[in-house]
């Protein structure tokens, strides 16, 4: 949540929890804010769907969510004036087909998903999988994250064949601070 650096950044994501927590109550939604971007022209909010596999709240989920926020900043702005309404453009959407997951707090919503998993292995080198996350597979002490390599395109053989055995087998252990990013896959 990037709100510090506007002096109305704070106002905002305050009515972007209630307008969340309104349309959670009023409607059958399990939304959760997945970002908050305050610039001093542009409020931008990205919603989750905590009950989609991929997270992804539907055209209904955002307008409902979207309606509400405006209704309260533009009272905000009647009563006090503490949104400048008039001077910022928001913009409400989901997170993104590709959106980038939380590590290690998300990896359990999205395990047996592929992944895009940018890490530093043990030798300082950088590298970049499509992996699944598979906590069975991890030591019981519970230091170390487990993933296994994911069956997408990416990941298959020369000429279209399918993963070799030892890569389907293989299980890559890493700390959770090693990881750089990962994100959803979109395997196109």
């Amino acid at each position: 949540m990037k709100v510090d650096n506007v002096s109305w950044g704070t106002n905002a994501l305050q009515h972007c929890s209630s307008a969340l927590s309104a349309v959670n109550e009023n409607g059958p939604f399990n939304l959760a804010l997945y970002a908050v971007d305050a610039r001093p022209t542009k409020l931008e909010v990205r919603l989750d769907n905590l009950d989609d596999p991929r997270g992804s709240p539907s055209l209904v989920h955002v307008e409902s969510f979207s309606r509400e926020l405006l209704r309260r900043l533009e009272a905000s702005w009647e009563d006090d004036g503490s949104f400048p309404l008039e001077q910022v453009d928001v913009e409400v959407s989901t997170a993104g087909a590709n959106r980038a997951l939380h590590v290690p707090d998300e990896l359990e919503r999205f395990k047996g998903q592929p992944l895009d998993v940018v890490w530093t292995n043990e030798g300082g080198k950088r590298r970049a999988e499509t992996l699944m996350y598979s906590p069975d597979d991890a030591p019981t002490d519970g230091v170390q994250l487990a993933f296994r390599y994911a069956q997408v395109k990416a990941n298959r053989g020369e000429k279209g064949r399918p993963m070799s055995r030892k890569k389907r087998e293989e299980v890559l252990l890493m700390d959770a601070h090693a990881v750089a990013s990962a994100h959803i896959h979109v395997d196109l």
